[in-house]
Formats: structure tokens, sequence, C-alpha cells
């Protein structure tokens, strides 16, 4: 086992779409009984109602300046109290807001907006949200008295593995705004971690070892969160450590997706105005409405058939009566509406039959089942025999029993960890603890650098033709350094050679990265400029001396790496890539390599 940079503490931090939480692991425990790992459940709740997990909702309050208020369930309480007393219009209240890397895709620049649809930098919102998970924890270690310096910790935060580099960096860049170290972090792949820490489970009945991975296990880990559904399928082999057999890959829709199927199933009974009425003036219950349906959809059984009691907010019956000069009683009871036989109300509560909330889990779940159809139908995912369901939203036994019915056989076991929602938090520690345990990865884009080539008719389009110094140029040329879906082992290294007679420092390498595998131009519409390096500023002591240049870049870890160097002197630059917007342009000038 690697025992380079060892920490003496392994802190994982999982920043969840709903829910976020933290769990850490001293080296000894690690070493002696991996398993041993503590998971925070002591978080601070005055909403009068147990806590739905080990975590807190992904919550965050600021002030009207801007500055932190509270976060999770405290954020929760005191936004409430806010409105309550219609003194919130002032604060800025997100909720379920890390899915907006996914949609939108974010920088150092842009702006989301809160649940009034204000608008805030987003670093601030994602950097404030891991600060206090941050100082929660340190907080603890405070109190425990173990005496470790702070420097000894490892810090991992998890990412769905579905996020492009973009918005992993985007995460290491708030993380580091937090307060943490860049050489103390490390970016973790929430279904990776998972796989980890599930091959040191040992499932046993009557006292009997009915699964523990071994070499040549090939499982499928799904890992089914608030935002997510994240896929991957690894190998063990015989040193231990994962092979990927298949990229990463998933869908963008997890739990929260069936909160907003309810609240459109709702917004059919009352009406888009009436809705939106509700959510900008009646805030407070707008948000304990969708607090409720939290508590109901986790408590919908998959052989339910009995009714299900879900509480109607007066102020949305209010503004339904005031849009529609009919509430939500005249309404149900129209012979026109489609659900009349199926929804009833009973005193505060809406009576509604239980296979109407069920069918709200239908094109969430099947979009799941198609893509484990999908994965499972490639070669390289033949043989997998056990699939490990984790995360929030595996804990509905709709789903598992949806995921059962399509896949489980004599060949392939479908296991729900217990406490599924802890298993990536857990194997993120793991990761901290021993990252190399990940032999090798697949890669989910295509690589290259933007180049100029001597127009040849033949095989290049018109378009790009420039002429130079009495040459016909093509320029904006995709001149691929790796290929998506190619097996790389942790630290491949892909290397380019530069000469200059006299470098002059103003030189540039545009590097880019495209969803195909064969791109041509770096113009076209699945292409993206990914970093722009400025050599120049990486090795200025080289500059105004002739000079060779060496550009490396680092694969096979969950986030790439460049290094510049200058062949034969010590002069090198080493980063991962910068956070930038996601441009489908290149900048002109006469400088690019």
């Amino acid at each position: 086992m690697d025992t380079d940079n060892r920490k003496l503490l392994s802190v994982a931090i999982d920043f969840g779409t709903t829910y976020s939480g933290y769990a850490y692991s001293t080296l000894d425990d690690f070493e002696n009984n991996p398993t041993q790992i503590y998971a925070n459940t002591d978080w601070p709740c005055t909403l009068g109602k147990a806590n739905l997990s080990s975590k807190t909702p992904t919550s965050l309050l600021l002030d009207k300046d801007k500055k932190f208020k509270a976060f999770g369930y405290e954020a929760d309480q005191q936004y409430l109290s806010l409105a309550e007393k219609k003194k919130h219009y002032e604060y800025y209240y997100f909720k379920r807001f890390k899915m907006t890397l996914h949609e939108k895709g974010l920088n150092e620049d842009s702006m989301i907006e809160d649940i009034m649809f204000k608008p805030v930098r987003a670093l601030l919102v994602f950097s404030e949200s891991i600060r206090y998970l941050k100082d929660q924890f340190l907080r603890k270690l405070d109190n425990t008295g173990l005496p470790i310096d702070k420097s000894e910790i490892c810090w991992v935060l998890t990412v769905p593995a579905i996020w492009n580099d973009s918005a992993k960096r985007f995460m290491r860049t708030a993380a580091v705004e937090a307060g943490i170290l860049p050489d103390q972090l490390k970016i973790g792949l929430e279904p990776e971690c998972a796989s980890i820490f599930c091959q040191h489970l040992k499932l046993c009945r009557d006292g009997k070892t009915i699964c523990k991975p071994g070499p040549g296990t090939k499982s499928m880990v799904v890992d089914l969160g608030g935002g997510t559904a994240d896929i991957t399928v690894h190998e063990k082999l015989q040193n231990g450590k994962l092979m990927e057999l298949y990229k990463a890959s998933g869908v963008g829709r997890g739990g929260t997706a069936i909160d907003d199927e309810y609240v459109r199933f709702l917004t059919r009974i009352v009406g888009g105005p009436a809705m939106q009425k509700f959510r900008m003036e009646a805030t407070a219950q707008y948000v304990e409405m969708l607090n409720d349906f939290e508590v109901t959809k986790r408590s919908i059984r998959s052989h339910e058939d009995s009714s299900v009691y879900v509480r109607l907010h007066p102020k949305l019956n209010e503004f339904c009566i005031e849009v529609n000069e009919e509430g939500v009683l005249e309404i149900i009871k129209d012979g026109n509406f489609p659900y009349k036989d199926k929804i009833g109300l009973v005193a505060d509560k809406l009576e509604i039959d239980v296979q109407i909330l069920k069918k709200l889990f239908d094109p969430v779940v099947e979009e799941i089942v198609e893509h484990i159809r999908d994965i499972l139908s490639k070669d390289v995912a033949a043989g997998v025999s056990i699939i490990l369901m984790v995360g929030g939203f595996s804990e509905s036994t709709i789903v598992q029993d949806k995921i059962k019915e399509h896949f489980a056989s004599e060949n392939c076991r479908v296991i729900i960890p217990p406490e599924t929602s802890l298993t990536v938090v857990k194997g993120a520690t793991l990761f901290g603890h021993y990252p190399s345990v990940i032999a090798s990865r697949i890669t989910r884009y295509t690589y290259g650098v933007r180049t100029d080539e001597i127009f040849d008719g033949s095989k290049h389009s018109i378009e790009h033709l420039e002429k130079r110094h009495d040459k016909n140029y093509c320029t904006n040329i995709f001149d691929t350094f790796m290929e998506m879906d190619t097996s790389v082992e942790v630290g491949k290294r892909i290397e380019q050679k530069y000469h200059f007679d006299e470098f002059d420092g103003d030189c540039y390498l545009d590097v880019y990265v495209s969803n195909v595998r064969n791109p041509q131009y770096v113009t076209d519409k699945n292409c993206r400029l990914l970093k722009e390096l400025n050599l120049g500023q990486m090795l200025p002591a080289a500059i105004g001396r002739r000079c060779n240049i060496v550009v490396e870049y680092i694969f096979g870890d969950t986030e790439v790496y460049i290094m510049v160097r200058e062949k034969d002197s010590n002069f090198q630059f080493t980063s991962s890539f910068e956070l930038k917007r996601e441009e489908t342009f290149t900048k002109e000038g006469n400088n690019k390599l």
C-alpha cells in the first residue's frame, strides 16, 4: 500500500443536493479497522422533529449584506421564522442549489438565484456552505481533544462522477475559498467512493458470508442522490485495487426530481399563477410544503394501497380562491377534474390515492433503469455480479423494488448496504487515506490543443483557410492527445515538446475538450476551451533564452493536471485546469502554438 504523504486524519465532506454531512477516520483506524469511520450525527436542529438522516439539509441563509447567517436545519428554521414575520425579503435563502453546476455550468463570476430569485455570486454560496461544514468538524476535533495538527488533515470533497472538469474545478476553488489548503484537498467521485467502502463490507446471514467482493468481482455502483443518479463499474484486482471498466455516467435526476413532479402535480390543481403567488408571498409555507413532502416521499412503500394524507397549506388554498375564484375542494370535485375520484380534502389535508404519488416516481426511475440496462449491455460490463444501491434515494422501497425487478437474478445480486445514505461519505474517508486504491479510470472526454497546419484542400474545410506570409494555413484544428473512453492508469502522462530559439514569453497554448472521439476543429459545437496556458507567466525565468519547453498532461486522477517545465533546468509549473467560462471560441492572435 502506498504510504507517501499520508495524513493522520482523513475528513470527507459530502456536499449533497438535499442533505450534506461529514465523516472522518484516523490513520490508525484505517490501518487496523478500515470501517471504523465516524459520521457526524449531532446537527443543530430546532425544527421540533427528528432528523431524516445523519446529515443536515443543504440550505444556506445569508443576511442582507450577503454575509453568512446559518446553514442546514438552522438556516431552514431561521428563514421560516423570518418569513412568518414578513422579514425575509432582505435575506438570501438557498436550498438544493448544488445541481446548478450540472445544469448551467458555473465559473467564478456566475450568479445563482435564491428561493426568491435574487442573484448572489455562486462561488460565495458554495464556499460559505463548505466553510460551515469544515468549521463544524474542526469544532468537533477541538472538543475531542485529539492532538492532531490541522496540517495533518486530508480533506476530501465529494462530487458526482458525471460532472465535467469545470464543475470539479469550481468545487475545488470553492473549497480553497472556504479555507482548505489546496495541497490538503482531494476531489472524490461519489460512486467511486461508495465502491471503495463496499469493498470492505462483509454481508452475512446466519453466521455465513453471503457477499464479500473478492479479486475478479465485477460490481456496479448505483449512487442515487437528491440531484443525480451516478453509476460506475469496477473490477477488483488481485492486489485489492479497483479498475474502472466503464466511464462514470448517469442521469441528472435524483430524489429531488420527485419533489419537482409533486409541485407540478399541485400546480395542475391550483394553476401556475396561484402556485407562483404561493411561492413568492407565502414563502415559509412553500418551504414547509417541500419539507412535508420529503417526509411523505420517504414513507411511501411500493406495495402500499391506502391513501396518503398531505397537508394543504392554508395560503395555497387562499391564493387558489383569489386567482381562480374557487378553492381546492371545488376544483377537485368538478366533474371535469381528471383526479376527482382519487383526491379528497379531509380537514386541512389532501387525501391522495397512493397510486398517484407512485406514478410521480415512474419517469425518474424508468430513466435510471434504462441507463443501467444500457451499461450492462456493454461488453466491458459482462459478468457484473453485484449491483450496489447507495445514496439517500436508494432508501426508497419503490426504487429498490424496481431495480430488483429488472436486474436481480441468480448471477447478479442487488444489495442495499446498511446506512446507505452514508456510504459515499464513509468511502470518501477511505479514499483520503488511500487514493491509489483506484488503479485506473476511463476518460470521459477527448482532450486536445488548438493548432494550425498547411492547408490541404482534400481534408480541410475552406472556412478555416487563412493566408499568412504567402502560405495557406488551416486554423483551429483540434490536435488530439487523449481520446475519450481510454483506460488510463493513475498518473498517466502525455508529453508534448516545443522548441524556441528565443523565448519571448508572449506565447499561449489553448487546451480544448470534446465529448466526441475525433473532433476536427476547436470551433465545433461539441468542443469548448478548457484552459489557456500562458507559458510566459508559467516560466518567467526562461524568457529571453533559447529553450525547450515540455508540457505534460497528467491523467487518471479525479482531476486532470498540467505540468509545464523547461527541459534541462529546474523551472516548472504544475496546476490542475483553471476555472474558465465554457467558451466555444478561440481568441485572435498570432502567438498561439
